[in-house]
């Protein structure tokens, strides 16, 4: 049984639930890594109560933990008990005031807070903070206002369905009452007017960044005018506005399988073979097109810059081709070098 080792040091426990959450109070070990992933489906109102955890022998020389679907109640934290051993706390699909976080946890290092709700708003921080990641969900109600090395600014399918990713203050506040000096931020390619006025913000916001990784995800296959849009009008403006110095670009991008009318007996997948044809034609050029234009920003502080560009196949049931770099770049003192 897990419960009788005396020397276990890391666990890491999926489908949980409240039996396993139980198991904690009698294990003989002080465990110094936890993750406790739970089946969310079968939580009742939404959360577990992991108050018999927190106050257990076994969690209090943690240094890292990660826990989802945790639903925070009064006497879930021991009032004026610390974890202080603890560097690295990830929390996802919860409810808990990040300020009793900040009470219990008051050392942490590295924070990922995904799809946290909670009814008060709060301000504050970690002092010790080095990396902060964090979606738009809790971006809403948490004005993080510790200082951190490291700022990661994640997508949400909750906050996209709702449109809360366009919301575009939380965003930019984050970043300016951080100063992280590198910034990465999932985005996405669009040339409608609420999205110039989200780079025009957020543009606005980057004194502070010397090294910005821009992830666009699930970019369809067909929507390369979007990415050319972006090359062309927002990233002249970042070369001339900002203060990056190393700048990396991913872009990912999907495309369907077809499902044919008659389909054969044991017929593989497949996709239409051109569906990619206009992002990689594009792609072709863009070493071109970047060699002239970066020059002509003269006082930019830009040194490197990367731009690569994966195809995925969505529903495919064969193993997807390794992502391979469209493009990877080099800038030094106005040469430019292939990768």
């Amino acid at each position: 049984m897990i419960t009788k080792c005396r020397n276990l040091k890391t666990l890491k426990l999926y489908e949980g639930g409240n039996e396993t959450i139980a198991m904690f109070p009698e294990m003989l070990s002080q465990l110094t890594t936890i993750v406790h992933s739970t089946d969310r489906k079968y939580s009742s109102g939404g959360g577990y109560d992991y108050g018999r955890f927190f106050q257990c022998t076994a969690t209090q020389a943690l240094e890292t933990l990660v826990l989802d679907s945790l639903e925070c109640h009064d006497d879930t934290f021991v009032p004026n008990r610390c974890f202080t051993s603890l560097k690295k706390l990830s929390i996802s699909h919860s409810t808990v005031s990040v300020a009793s976080l900040v009470a219990a946890f008051p050392l942490l290092e590295n924070v990922t807070l995904e799809e946290v709700t909670c009814y008060a708003a709060f301000s504050g921080g970690w002092l010790s903070l080095q990396r902060l990641d964090i979606d738009v969900i809790c971006l809403q109600k948490f004005a993080i206002t510790s200082r951190v090395t490291h700022l990661v600014i994640m997508r949400s399918a909750v906050a996209e369905h709702s449109q809360g990713y366009k919301k575009t203050k939380p965003i930019s506040q984050v970043i300016q009452n951080t100063q992280p000096v590198k910034l990465t931020l999932s985005a996405t390619f669009s040339m409608r007017e609420p999205d110039q006025y989200f780079w025009n913000k957020l543009l606005d916001s980057l004194s502070s960044v010397r090294t910005l990784e821009l992830c666009f995800e699930a970019v369809l296959a067909n929507n390369y005018r979007g990415m050319e849009h972006w090359m062309k009008f927002i990233l002249p403006r970042l070369l001339e506005q900002s203060q990056v110095d190393t700048l990396e670009i991913k872009v990912e991008t999907w495309a369907r399988i077809l499902e044919p009318s008659t389909p054969a007996i044991n017929a593989p997948p497949h996709v239409d073979g051109n569906v990619f044809t206009g992002f990689r034609n594009y792609c072709h050029g863009l070493n071109e097109q970047l060699a002239m234009t970066i020059p002509l920003y003269r006082h930019t502080t830009l040194q490197w810059i990367s731009v690569q560009v994966s195809e995925e196949v969505a529903g495919c049931v064969v193993p997807r081709r390794p992502t391979r770099p469209a493009l990877c770049l080099t800038k030094c003192r106005g040469g430019y070098l292939d990768q």
